[in-house]
């Protein structure tokens, strides 16, 4: 069986009972699974989207401010560049930008 992701953010808990055909068969009961359903990541806004700089300088730092559930983890990042004003079909950028 699959659990399809469907659930609103909350803990589960589910457990499994096997029966078998037959005389004097037992019940087998499984130990419960816990299934922590957390909100997915936020990106609450970025301090700037807009900069004009001259060949062979620095940019400013290129930040985010992201919410979310962190007891699952730490966040991690991806920067993508792109030659059209889209957050899709971008290429990863590791290094030079």
């Amino acid at each position: 069986m699959i659990l399809e992701y469907c659930l609103p953010s909350d803990t589960f808990y589910y457990y499994l009972e096997v029966s078998l055909d037959g005389i004097g068969c037992d019940l087998a009961t499984s130990d419960v699974f816990t299934v922590n359903v957390v909100a997915d990541p936020v990106i609450d806004g970025t301090a700037i989207d807009f900069q004009e700089i001259c060949q062979n300088t620095t940019l400013e730092a290129l930040e985010v401010v992201v919410s979310g559930n962190t007891n699952t983890g730490d966040f991690s990042y991806q920067w993508f560049s792109n030659t059209t004003n889209a957050n899709y079909w971008g290429n990863s950028n590791y290094g030079c930008y």
